[in-house]
């Protein structure tokens, strides 16, 4: 799957015949996959669980495997009772490997595996499903949650292949942040001058390339490993996305943002933001499988459980993450603040800004500033506007092939104030209202 740069759409690509798959499956996390008991052990309790409640309301449990990889999703349906199990795996060697292995756990007469991805799967007769499932499970998750393309996969799955009414395996999903100041971590982002021995050679970077914000893209590891020194939690963990993935409330949107208010627990300065998430495997929200790091992990905060003895299972197919913000940003303890999480398709980005207190009586607001936005097809954009959301007291970073415009106040202003803007066609010029909030 590549990115599309007309278009900045992902898109899958067809490979010659002659490549390599091998190479593939041998980087692959496959293995990982199949040695991480807890992620085993818990989707079978759910599969157990949501075959079983379909069998009490008197229905045939007819489960759909999405990605079956080796199979073992779906031969746990089988062993649990299903009705019927279908599997779809678009990757040609692992179908094959999957119906291997399926074969020679005596489980090919109650498993029909289908080499397609599931988007091209036809349901009806002479389609590829007799009838839609009731049952849905599936592991098209990353470090990012979303990277694998789980919202398509889900959405499309709700519309096409599942009856009203089905059990998801897993059921929902929760992602949370954790707003940090890690000076190590910024380092391995932005360029360090380096000093000899004798501290008389100094090479640094220009000044334009420390001042860079960088790319938003996730920076993937085990956040257990970091040091407890090495970094300063200033916000305790925040829950910013929820995605239901039955759908019950209607198909999940492909990009989303939300705005958390939060509150410094300590001084210090907000410079990265940690990423994990976890799935809550079964409607009842009883079985729950985390990606947290230690300090926030179920285990370690109901057993109190010290790094050493924690027993957290390592995984290297779902790790934790860094985001890097655009800027850093002093704060201090009990001062606000606001998250903001967004997500498109496949990935996630943050920024964060203070509160501007309504007390304030600081006049130093002196024009707006004003730039264009282009929505091409409802996900796409195109903006001359800042690379991050601006906030009082930080510098604004703009990409150096914009242009922008400026409208001076008459005079200075307090904050908060707002302004209703209008363009007026018959000038080519904009008109600007503002009116200031009373504290």
């Amino acid at each position: 799957m590549v990115q599309n740069p007309k278009e900045g759409k992902m898109e899958w690509i067809p490979v010659s015949e002659d490549y390599d798959y091998h190479q593939e499956v041998a980087r692959s996390a496959y293995a990982d996959m199949l040695h991480d008991y807890e992620r085993n052990q818990k989707y079978h309790f759910a599969l157990k669980a949501a075959i079983k409640k379909m069998h009490m309301l008197g229905k045939p449990a007819h489960v759909l495997d999405i990605g079956t990889g080796t199979g073992l999703l779906a031969m746990m349906a089988a062993k649990c009772g299903a009705d019927s199990v279908v599997a779809c795996e678009a990757f040609l060697p692992m179908a094959k490997c999957a119906a291997k292995v399926i074969e020679d756990n005596n489980l090919a007469e109650k498993i029909l595996i289908i080499p397609k991805r599931s988007t091209e799967l036809k349901v009806g007769n002479g389609g590829d499903m007799l009838h839609r499932a009731n049952i849905l499970v599936t592991e098209v998750f990353d470090t990012e949650l979303i990277g694998e393309g789980a919202i398509g996969t889900f959405n499309h799955a709700k519309k096409e292949l599942l009856e009203p009414n089905s059990i998801v395996v897993p059921s929902e999903a929760t992602i949370y942040a954790q707003i940090v100041e890690c000076p190590v971590a910024l380092a391995w982002h932005r360029p360090l001058s380096w000093v000899n021995e004798d501290e008389n050679f100094v090479i640094s970077a220009p000044s334009r390339i420390l001042q860079c914000a960088g790319s938003a893209a996730v920076h993937d590891l085990q956040l257990s490993q970091l040091s407890e020194n090495s970094f300063r939690p200033l916000v305790p963990p925040t829950p910013v996305f929820r995605f239901d993935w039955s759908c019950k409330d209607g198909l999940l949107p492909y990009k989303r943002s939300e705005s958390i208010k939060v509150v410094a627990s300590r001084s210090g300065t907000v410079q990265v933001v940690f990423m994990w998430w976890d799935l809550r495997m079964d409607e009842d929200g009883e079985i729950i499988l985390s990606c947290a790091p230690f300090w926030a992990h179920p285990n370690y905060l109901h057993k109190k459980s010290s790094l050493t003895d924690s027993g957290l299972p390592w995984r290297d197919h779902w790790m934790q993450a860094i985001y890097y913000l655009p800027s850093e940003m002093p704060v201090n303890q009990g001062e606000r603040g606001l998250l903001k999480a967004y997500h498109d398709e496949y990935s996630l980005w943050f920024s964060y800004q203070n509160i501007i207190s309504p007390e304030s009586d600081a006049k130093d607001c002196n024009g707006v500033a004003l730039w264009v936005e282009w929505d091409l097809d409802g996900e796409n954009t195109i903006s001359t506007g800042p690379l991050s959301i601006p906030s009082a007291g930080q510098t604004v970073s703009w990409d150096i092939h914009t242009r922008q415009g400026v409208r001076l106040l008459p005079s200075p202003l307090s904050l908060p104030f707002s302004f209703e803007a209008r363009f007026l066609s018959s000038t080519c010029d904009l008109s600007l209202s503002i009116k200031t909030n009373a504290a």
